[in-house]
């Protein structure tokens, strides 16, 4: 009887052993490891580096160790124009991006496109958001467009004016990314714009080569621009998002299950992005505060009517005639 109790002891054991390492093991790597390549340009230490590395755990949990993620942050695998090439070419698989040297996309960028956050969202996940990212797959020479980013509002910063209109702004010179719609916007705001590599922003700020920059409030602080600006103008002249890229080839090489952990995965993670971002503004407007840096609240309506007139020149060449409108229009 013993014994007999002891084999049926040892088939519960057993039975409950693979009850509970079941789905484990069906995700469990059968084939081939794959290993993709994250490139980000921001820095190691912020908020999207930490989400990646996160994505990167994840996945490779949930697909049993068959699909790694190694982040390379800070620019490692270069700038952004780098990193899409070597995304094309295939040496990179994914990246996500600011600027992405396609039209349509950057002119998220164009000012005050959305009014608010929840204007953003119902336009990137709806029908006109859809639109794009089939132009992406159609029209990129082999990337895919896996999601929309939240990145904060770009805030104006500055050495020596409030800048609380645009009219304190001229002549003023300051960094903007390498995109004609930026350079636009902000010489209809009077300004000198210079464009410039992130990573030289600092060094910019520091020798004098500029005077501003703009950026969203968690950048400011994570790359102590502080230091070196006196005033942080609340402008949100942009409600950008940035862009979660992949090689096409890339993303195939995965089972749909597989594709399907990866999506899921990254869904959750840029929610939590998205939440920790809103969720600590008013944190890092208190650690501006706390660094002498005066925050300032402008004419947000004289910096809007400045540059009312910018999309006119962009929207219906890289959207085509009416989108701009339709944009506007969502409810």
């Amino acid at each position: 009887m013993k014994k007999r109790s002891a084999i049926i002891v040892s088939a519960v054991v057993l039975a409950l052993a693979v009850a509970l390492t079941g789905p484990v093991c069906a995700a469990a790597a059968t084939g081939p490891v794959l290993e993709f390549k994250f490139a980000e340009v921001q820095p190691t230490q912020g908020i999207y580096a930490r989400y990646e590395a996160k994505f990167g755990k994840l996945l490779e949990e949930r697909t049993g160790g068959a699909v790694k993620i190694a982040v390379f942050a800070g620019g490692a695998l270069g700038g952004e124009k780098d990193v899409m090439e070597g995304m094309r070419l295939g040496s990179v698989h994914m990246g996500l991006m600011g600027l992405t040297q396609m039209p349509f996309l950057d002119m998220v960028w164009g000012p005050y496109v959305f009014r608010d956050n929840d204007h953003a969202r119902k336009v990137l996940n709806g029908e006109i958001g859809q639109s794009w990212k089939n132009r992406v797959q159609k029209e990129s020479g082999g990337l895919r467009l896996l999601d929309y980013v939240y990145f904060g509002p770009r805030q104006l910063s500055t050495k020596n004016t409030p800048g609380k209109t645009p009219a304190e702004l001229k002549g003023l010179k300051i960094r903007v990314m390498e995109a004609p719609i930026y350079i636009a916007t902000w010489k209809a705001l009077g300004t000198n714009p210079v464009p410039m590599a992130f990573g030289e922003v600092f060094t910019g700020l520091q020798q004098g080569t500029i005077d501003a920059q703009e950026n969203p409030l968690e950048l400011i602080v994570s790359n102590s621009f502080y230091e070196v600006q006196k005033y942080v103008v609340l402008t949100n002249h942009v409600r950008g998002f940035r862009f979660l890229m992949m090689n096409d080839a890339a993303f195939n090489k995965m089972s749909k299950d597989q594709q399907k952990i990866f999506t899921d995965t990254w869904r959750e993670v840029s929610k939590e992005i998205e939440q920790e971002y809103i969720a600590n503004d008013q944190k890092f407007i208190d650690t501006l505060k706390s660094k002498n840096v005066t925050i300032v609240q402008p004419d947000a309506n004289a910096y809007r009517d400045a540059t009312k007139d910018v999309w006119k020149s962009f929207m219906p060449k890289a959207w085509g005639e009416g989108v701009y409108e339709k944009v506007q229009a969502v409810k």
